[in-house]
C-alpha cells in the first residue's frame, strides 16, 4: 500500500498510472521502431515482422542505455507534472 511505500522510503508518483507511457521504456522502443520500418516500404505481413526484427536488433546499445539513465528524469518531470502526461519524442499523449 501506500503508506507502507511511505514509511519504507520509496518514491510515490501521485496520480500518475504505473502503466503510463511516460514511464514505460517499450514505450520508446516502439516509437523508435515505428520511426525507423515506416522509412521502409513493406507491403507485407511478413516483410513488416523481417523489417521489425532487423532494426530491434540494430538498436545502438548507447541508445538503449540513454533510455535507461533517462528513467529518473522523467520520474521528476512526472512528479513535476503532478501526474500529468509529460511524453516524449516519437510519442502521442493518449486520449
Amino acid at each position: 500500500t501506500k503508506a507502507w511505500l511511505r514509511v519504507n522510503i520509496v518514491q510515490i508518483v501521485e496520480r500518475h498510472p504505473s502503466n503510463s507511457c511516460d514511464l514505460n521504456a517499450c514505450e520508446k522502443v516502439w516509437a523508435y521502431l515505428k520511426e525507423k520500418v515506416s522509412a521502409f516500404g513493406v507491403s507485407t505481413a511478413e516483410s513488416l515482422k523481417k523489417r521489425i526484427i532487423e532494426e530491434f536488433n540494430a538498436i545502438p546499445q548507447a541508445l538503449i542505455d540513454k533510455w535507461a539513465a533517462s528513467y529518473w528524469t522523467k520520474v521528476a518531470e512526472c512528479k513535476e507534472a503532478k501526474g500529468d502526461w509529460v511524453g516524449f519524442k516519437g510519442l502521442r499523449k493518449p486520449h
